[in-house]
């Protein structure tokens, strides 16, 4: 396996109700589909650390989210609105042991991890993710989420491995490519995308998808894709 290469051997509770349809890909988590049809995915879990910048809507956070628990992650989410993820855990495995809250604290510890069960850290904090340090350690991802991409947060996430972005204005694809210094070829559709698509952008490579939430996904996540 390469480096590049996912582990998805994620082995979700069987007796929770919500991540019986697991969204497991070849290569990562699944966000869709793209225009020929085949699956999408987002590289979420590697064997070293992994940080995912998310820019969008709260409810895109916490689709992937969901879907990295029923991949058998434990997740702990830093941040100022407890209230937007209350709940969330336990309804999506069943279990109160599997996402966690910090609502204060600018070190976030690691969490035991391992190809089966690896650590998803969410920082739902804006700009003031900066200021927070996560585990550097194998089988932990950082997704760090933004409502959106201005000069003043771009170093927020300068430093991600992979990006998830809603449909972008024209300012903000200037930034993507100044601050994120990504490909404008890649960048330049972000901005026409329709309103149920993201796009999945790597250093070499991109991808536009169509999200294809289910039905439980839709009603329990606030999502209106």
């Amino acid at each position: 396996m390469s480096d590049n290469t996912l582990m998805l051997r994620h082995a979700a509770d069987p007796a929770s109700p919500a991540v019986q349809p697991l969204p497991a890909g070849p290569t990562g988590l699944v966000l869709g589909r793209v225009q020929d049809g085949s699956v999408a995915t987002v590289p979420m879990f590697r064997p070293e650390r992994t940080r995912i910048a998310l820019i969008g809507k709260l409810a895109l956070g916490r689709l992937l989210v969901f879907r990295a628990l029923a991949m058998g992650a434990r997740v702990v989410v830093r941040t100022e609105s407890p209230a937007h993820w209350q709940g969330l855990g336990e309804w999506a495995t069943g279990r109160s042991d599997r996402l966690w809250l910090m609502t204060e604290g600018n070190v976030v510890p690691p969490i035991p991890s391992d190809a089966t069960q690896p650590a998803l850290i969410v920082l739902d904090l804006g700009s003031a993710a900066l200021s927070v340090t996560t585990p550097e350690q194998p089988w932990h991802t950082r997704l760090t989420l933004l409502p959106d991409l201005s000069v003043s947060n771009a170093r927020t996430v300068a430093d991600a491995d992979a990006y998830v972005f809603s449909r972008l204005t024209a300012e903000e694809v200037s930034v993507a490519v100044s601050s994120l210094r990504l490909p404008v070829r890649a960048v330049d559709p972000l901005a026409v995308l329709n309103p149920d698509m993201v796009g999945v952008v790597q250093a070499d490579a991109a991808s536009y998808v169509w999200l294809t939430p289910t039905a439980t996904e839709r009603q329990h996540l606030g999502l209106t894709t």
